[in-house]
């Protein structure tokens, strides 16, 4: 277990259009996963120091994949708060896109990564867009679906 520095915690959130992020979490990482927490850092490092086996200490917000770090489905719903790049589709898209099918729209967006929300502004997918000629396509990246499609 290690403690991650915020900013490279703000890096990653930078290409969601995420300038300041409104929670206050302590970082560490194990393994590859990033977890955020608002527990006392001490204990968490007493625990360490008595060699008890942690298996989580938080919410998990990032994946590292070599030098970058991927957010994860509980990170959503902090970005969908404060994050400007945000895509609002109607509920007969986002279905689709909950089943892991790529859109077109007829929309244009000045931005590559960005956040899938719901008519309610909740948090539904982390997506990737990329221009067409009539329009935007909307990749999912990781989706609130995605765990019922790989069986979990």
């Amino acid at each position: 277990m290690r403690k991650v520095r915020t900013e490279q915690f703000s890096r990653a959130l930078h290409e969601y259009g995420c300038d300041r992020f409104p929670a206050n979490f302590e970082l560490y990482e194990i393994g590859d996963i990033i977890y955020g927490t608002m527990g006392d850092p001490n204990i968490l490092e007493g625990i360490m120091r008595r060699d008890v086996k942690v298996e989580m200490i938080g919410l998990p917000l990032l994946l590292r994949r070599g030098r970058k770090l991927v957010p994860l489905l509980a990170l959503g719903d902090y970005m969908a708060k404060s994050c400007s790049h945000r895509v609002r589709l109607p509920d007969r898209i986002i279905e689709k896109i909950l089943y892991g099918r790529t859109v077109t729209v007829k929309e244009t967006y000045n931005f590559r990564k960005g956040l899938l929300i719901d008519g309610h502004s909740d948090f539904v997918a982390f997506i990737t867009l990329r221009s067409r000629k009539k329009g935007t396509e909307i990749i999912p990246d990781l989706d609130i679906g995605w765990y019922l499609r790989a069986g979990g």
